[in-house]
């Protein structure tokens, strides 16, 4: 139960000013009530009593469904680089880059978190799907990494680095070439 307003008011509000996936979590069982909060902008409706795993399976289909239609409409490019989502192609200064699926996944990843050091967790659980607390110790990061700076390096034809390592925590893509210290 929410305090002074339905779900439908809330679910009304944050339409209104954002396109955020939103699943209903409700007692409010009815056909009805199932088609109005769908109809109302609901990515989904769950009605208890329901699982934990049903739900976390729940929220990963409504993330992958959302990042996936987002993904789709947005080029993403900057001096150096450019970003198809939608046909997945990549290029550093006009000349295309060959890049394995998650070599994209990561690029694309970095690029729109540019702005901050993305932690190797954080790649692992958004890039490869792995779950964080695991406490896996994976250097499939570092590899894939590696192999994507070795081939960012030769489209650019210098050695400075586009993808740096920030000790013991993760990677920042920089967005334009700049010499390794």
């Amino acid at each position: 139960m929410l305090p002074k307003r339905s779900g439908f008011e809330v679910l009304d509000h944050i339409r209104k000013y954002s396109k955020v996936p939103v699943i209903l979590l409700t007692a409010r069982g009815q056909e009805t009530d199932k088609v109005r909060g769908l109809r109302g902008g609901a990515d989904d409706y769950v009605t208890k009593p329901f699982g934990l795993q049903e739900l976390f399976a729940r929220i990963d289909a409504v993330m992958r469904r959302s990042e996936a239609t987002a993904a789709a409409k947005v080029v993403c490019e900057d001096d150096l680089i450019k970003l198809d989502p939608s046909t997945r192609e990549a290029s550093a200064r006009n000349q295309r880059l060959k890049l394995s699926p998650k070599e994209f996944d990561l690029l694309m990843y970095l690029f729109k978190n540019k702005e901050r050091v993305v932690p190797r967790d954080e790649l692992l659980s958004r890039v490869w799907n792995y779950r964080v607390d695991l406490n896996l110790n994976s250097r499939t990061v570092d590899t894939h990494v590696t192999r994507l700076r070795r081939k960012l390096q030769k489209a650019v034809g210098t050695d400075a680095a586009v993808i740096v390592a920030v000790a013991k925590i993760g990677y920042r893509y920089l967005g334009e070439a700049t010499s390794a210290a």
